[in-house]
């Protein structure tokens, strides 16, 4: 029994040096699994070249998340700036606003961003009521100018992507009505 037990582990460490795994991690299926064609080096994965098909009109070029978590902190700061007092689902709601109603960021990612900005003294949190409002700080306002050409180049790249899924929306909405219409044209015979 323990000859065969030792046979397959042996086995499996073959398998791993075999498709390139570290045998001696515990991750080594896992490691196997992020390189095949949904994982890191493959088609469909990160970096791969089906990545987005190309049917966005150049958006195939963009890779990963819409903003990355600096740039959703500079968000942050901005409405907070324009805002004065905001609670994070009031950020969220700006956020899809810029957008174009097409991107709301999730609690996950502005809620520790809110907590991490206020560790760093960029803002304030106050108890309002069972939530918590959140204003910016001098030296909040201060990074925002530190940082105001990323800032710019974050919205700009946030309001194109908004006016070109709404322009998707209202050729899908255009192609809809034009097939519920489609038959009930007069002959004109």
């Amino acid at each position: 029994m323990i000859y065969i037990m030792m046979y397959q582990i042996e086995r499996i460490k073959m398998f791993d040096r075999l498709r390139g795994c570290n045998p001696r991690s515990r991750h080594g299926f896992r490691e196997f699994m992020m390189r095949g064609p949904f994982g890191h080096g493959g088609p469909f994965g990160r970096g791969g070249k089906m990545r987005g098909f190309g049917m966005f009109g150049g958006m195939d070029k963009m890779k990963g998340k819409l903003v990355s978590s600096e740039e959703m902190h500079l968000l942050i700061l901005l409405i907070l700036k324009s805002n004065g007092k905001s609670h994070g689902y009031e950020i969220i709601k700006s956020v899809e606003e810029l957008t174009s109603g097409v991107y709301a960021p999730s609690p996950g990612m502005i809620y520790p961003l809110l907590s991490y900005i206020v560790e760093l003294e960029q803002a304030i949190s106050e108890p309002d009521g069972n939530r918590k409002s959140f204003t910016i700080t001098p030296i909040g306002e201060q990074y925002l100018e530190d940082h105001a050409k990323e800032l710019e180049a974050v919205i700009e790249r946030i309001k194109m992507f908004g006016e070109r899924m709404a322009n998707m929306k209202a050729r899908f909405e255009e192609e809809e009505t034009s097939e519920e219409n489609w038959g009930r044209g007069e002959s004109g015979a």
